[in-house]
Order: C-alpha cells, then sequence, then structure tokens
C-alpha cells in the first residue's frame, strides 16, 4: 500500500476505516528470515502480523515522519 492509499484510506476514502486501539505492540523475529513480526493483543487475543522485512524497511522512515510531525504538532504552544 502506498503512502498516498495509507492517507486516503485513514481519512474516509474509498473505504472507511475503524482503528483498533492498542496499548502495546511487540516485535520478534519473523517464521523466516525475511519477516519480522509484530503482536499486540486485541480484545483478549494476541494478534501477530508477519511483516515482509522489505516493506517494512519502506514503511520505517514513513513511521519516523509521521510521529515526528503528530509529535511536533503537539508540542507546540498557541
Amino acid at each position: 500500500m502506498s503512502e498516498e492509499e495509507a492517507i486516503e484510506l485513514s481519512q474516509g476514502g474509498q473505504l472507511l476505516l475503524d482503528p483498533v486501539r492498542v496499548d502495546d505492540i511487540g516485535i520478534g523475529t519473523g517464521p523466516d528470515p525475511d519477516h519480522t513480526v509484530f503482536v499486540t493483543r486485541v480484545g483478549g487475543f494476541h494478534l501477530a502480523l508477519a511483516v515482509p522485512n522489505e516493506k517494512l524497511a519502506e514503511f520505517g522512515p514513513a513511521l519516523a515522519a509521521t510521529v515526528t510531525t503528530l509529535s511536533a504538532s503537539r508540542d507546540q504552544k498557541n
């Protein structure tokens, strides 16, 4: 999924998303060397996502930029 598609979906584009809030997320080795696993607890169950390392490498910089932007806007005083 491209950054543009993710933004469109998160802002109510073609598909309405209902995000599930999570308090914790863990990261671990995947089922094979080409994947990394993210684990979170959702509704009393554990949800594990095996993410291809190639996609994770693309996702990392975008995540860092988004978190930095959101943190900066929250820290600004009016």
